[in-house]
């Protein structure tokens, strides 16, 4: 099929320094160049995924002739190759095809996405996690870095902006004005092209670039540990210069398929903070994702707690790690995962942002963040009413299946109302292909019997604005619990669900916002260090 792309008369040439030149002169001949270089490459199984993936540096159009240069990735499971192409295509057919030598460098730092699925690209951690950290100026002002797995984030250490960044090439990415914003350029971040990255250039529009230093705070190291027959993959931040052991937390996820950096590198943006204060942090890939094998949609919260506490075990047998102050930290739904795997993992602290599962069952928090999707977006109080009734007549299906004719009967009379269809939940108990999460978690974990029996201290960070957590509601809950030195509770007013400034609830989502509230870090610093103190 490869050797289809080629003119009847096309010259093919090989120039990698392994091994001599090589040159194939029509489609026969490189037909069987390609049949035998994929017999040696492609293994027996054929269920192992093969990958080919483009980058153009150049592309010249004369006529119907077309003169490119670039780079390519091969991909055959877990082996990766690089090289680079020199082609001349005439209507659609290579006249000719020259490749050479490449890297995985040179394949990063060149511009604009790869060819194919570009929305779907991954960063290569081999090349973006060198990027990764503090850059600052004398003055020790400047911008951290941190990345989820399809994006670089920036966060000012002043003014807590923050951004995610849109990719001109490996080492040159661009801003908005908000979180996420692909439509304006109004910062432009270069970093340098060494090794280690030791430079970061900060352009703002009309401004001359402004030159940050690389500060050593931390070093990252990979991590695997096993949980469940689940093999996890992770980083451990280590603090440089610790002078004896350190305080440690393991960071665990909010929802969905998230990596050792979390949704919108929330995890990232944490593990950065806490470990250049002195904190030692490990962050890891949820089951199926990244470098952990397992899966998480079909993890229970007794899983996903288990995988907790093996990290937790994993920080107190390191001998830079005090033992005895080894906690749990994390977001979202990240509640429910800390607070189940307390009787695992005994830790010391725990410490959450924007967790509804702090104080809440599942079906409380689920039903109120329905209500305020559907509210932002202009549906009817009636139309409301029917949605939530429809799930928690699924909710009692659930737990009583006596229960599904008042399912199935609502299921129908909310067929004709379009603008709530997304919100529902199945009409029926029957099976389905894809287990949902409402399947395979438990609705109806209640933390807070947990939160009254546990000996540690509990720090629980929400927002006033926050579309998925009811916060008055988990204050109201929380304060029901006999008082204890070691709880605290902070909301921060104005803030969404991962402590971003905004001006309602309908207004947090990252195309809105900009900048993290301005007690957030000195808040989590405060906190730190009544665990640093020797």
């Amino acid at each position: 099929m490869a050797a289809q792309a080629y003119h009847l008369d096309a010259t093919y040439l090989e120039a990698y320094r392994s091994s001599p030149e090589r040159k194939f002169i029509g489609r026969h001949a490189i037909e069987r160049l390609f049949i035998g270089f994929f017999a040696e490459v492609l293994p027996k199984d054929l269920a192992v995924p093969v990958d080919l993936n483009f980058r153009f540096v150049q592309r010249i159009h004369d006529g119907d002739v077309s003169d490119d240069r670039g780079v390519y990735r091969l991909r055959i499971g877990n082996d990766t190759f690089f090289g680079q192409f020199a082609t001349r295509v005439q209507n659609g057919l290579f006249l000719s095809d020259r490749s050479s030598d490449a890297t995985l460098a040179d394949f990063e730092r060149a511009p604009g996405g790869v060819l194919f699925a570009a929305d779907e690209e991954e960063l290569a951690a081999d090349f973006f996690d060198r990027q990764l950290g503090a850059y600052v100026d004398e003055g020790g002002q400047g911008w951290v870095i941190t990345r989820s797995a399809r994006r670089l984030f920036a966060r000012h250490i002043t003014t807590g902006d923050w951004r995610g960044l849109n990719r001109v090439s490996g080492d040159v990415w661009t801003a908005g004005s908000h979180v996420l914003d692909t439509a304006t350029k109004t910062t432009t971040f270069r970093f340098s092209a060494n090794d280690d990255a030791a430079d970061l250039f900060v352009e703002r529009a009309g401004e001359a670039p402004r030159q940050l230093r690389r500060r050593r705070d931390y070093r990252l190291e990979p991590v695997t540990f096993a949980s469940k027959a689940a093999v996890l993959g992770g980083h451990v931040y280590v603090p440089l210069n610790a002078d004896r052991p350190c305080p440690a937390i393991a960071l665990t996820h909010g929802s969905g398929p998230q990596d050792r950096h979390g949704y919108a590198s929330i995890m990232g943006v944490l593990a950065d903070h806490l470990a250049r204060l002195g904190m030692l942090v490990l962050t890891f890939d949820k089951r199926g994702v990244g470098a952990s094998t397992g899966d998480w949609s079909r993890a229970t919260f007794d899983d996903l707690a288990t995988d907790v506490a093996q990290a937790v075990a994993l920080l107190r047998g390191r001998a830079d790690v005090d033992p005895e102050r080894v906690g749990i930290g994390g977001s979202s739904q990240a509640g429910w995962v800390a607070a189940a795997a307390v009787g695992h993992a005994r830790p010391a602290f725990v410490v959450l942002l924007g967790a509804a599962g702090a104080g809440l069952t599942v079906e409380t928090q689920n039903l109120y963040n329905t209500r305020i999707r559907l509210a932002c977006a202009g549906v009817s109080e009636a139309d409301i009413a029917l949605a939530l009734l429809q799930q928690q007549a699924y909710f009692q299906a659930r737990r009583d299946p006596s229960h599904e004719h008042a399912l199935v009967a609502l299921t129908r009379r909310a067929a004709g109302r379009p603008a709530i269809q997304p919100e529902l939940f199945p009409g029926t108990l029957g099976e389905r292909a894809t287990a949902e999460w409402f399947d395979v978690l438990d609705v109806d974990f209640d933390p807070l019997p947990i939160w009254a029996a546990f000996n540690g201290s509990l720090f629980l960070l929400f927002g006033s604005h926050d579309d998925s957590t009811p916060t008055d509601l988990v204050q109201q809950r929380l304060a029901s619990l006999p008082p204890d030195p070691q709880r605290a509770i902070v909301v921060l007013a104005g803030t969404n669900h991962l402590g971003l400034l905004c001006e309602t609830t309908c207004l947090g989502e990252p195309d809105r916002v900009s900048r993290f509230h301005p007690q957030l870090f000195a808040t989590l610093t405060e906190w730190a260090n009544t665990l640093l103190r020797p």
